[in-house]
């Protein structure tokens, strides 16, 4: 439902040689991540490492605050919400044959909460936002999805996210739907509703929200949104 975004930023950072008298000295280390060195909570962090002169298979990451693991040769870091951290930092080795592995460097990220998502309804040329007015004949066509997103200016890959339910509320009237389309009970009160005026105010609430494709789980109860729907 969505592509996933990996950030590259540049860090400096200083080469520990440990277990030998050579000076530290400067190397770039590259770390991808949504920028101002944020990670949200409950959800796997892409991090693209890469450190020059050393090759990828040879780098190995820790972090002792959150879970970290690697999956087809990128590395995700996956704090808990429930632990309450407020920030995690991450070790860069370089794994040697014999004997301990050389750290190569160390980035700290603040935790974040998921940023609130809204019911959105989006069609093939556009992305309706609470508050934003819909010709009845993009809502009711078969091609558009109520889909949760954050808000626009919100800088973060959307999850992707699997629809179980949602409501609709038309004139009073409450009408649960499956999957991610309006049912066709919705679309006939919706189109009733517009006989006899030239607009109609809907509520989209989105109760829960499923698993994402990849190993997190979110679900939560999201803030309703409101749409003018026009002929």
């Amino acid at each position: 439902m969505g592509t996933k975004i990996i950030h590259v930023i540049a860090v400096t950072m200083l080469l520990a040689m440990a277990e030998t008298d050579v000076c530290a000295q400067s190397v770039n280390v590259l770390i991808g991540n949504p920028e101002q060195n944020v990670i949200y909570a409950d959800v796997d962090n892409p991090l693209l490492v890469q450190v020059p002169g050393i090759a990828y298979n040879q780098l190995t990451m820790t972090c002792q605050e959150a879970k970290i693991f690697q999956q087809n040769e990128v590395w995700y870091v996956h704090p808990r919400a429930k632990d309450s951290i407020d920030w995690v930092s991450v070790n860069v080795y370089r794994q040697q044959a014999k004997g301990k592995n050389v750290l190569v460097g160390n980035k700290q990220f603040r935790v974040r909460n998921v940023p609130q998502q809204l019911a959105c309804i989006v069609t093939p040329t556009h992305v309706y936002r609470t508050g934003d007015k819909v010709p009845v004949a993009e809502l009711i066509d078969s091609t558009t999805r109520i889909v949760p997103k954050h808000h626009e200016y919100v800088d973060y890959p959307e999850p992707d996210l699997v629809m179980e339910k949602f409501v609709v509320v038309c004139q009073r009237k409450v009408m649960r739907c499956t999957d991610d389309t309006l049912s066709s009970e919705a679309k006939v009160a919706i189109m009733e509703s517009l006989t006899e005026r030239e607009d109609v105010d809907i509520v989209l609430q989105l109760p829960r929200i499923g698993k994402r494709t990849n190993h997190s789980v979110i679900q939560r109860v999201l803030q309703s949104s409101t749409f003018t729907i026009v002929k």
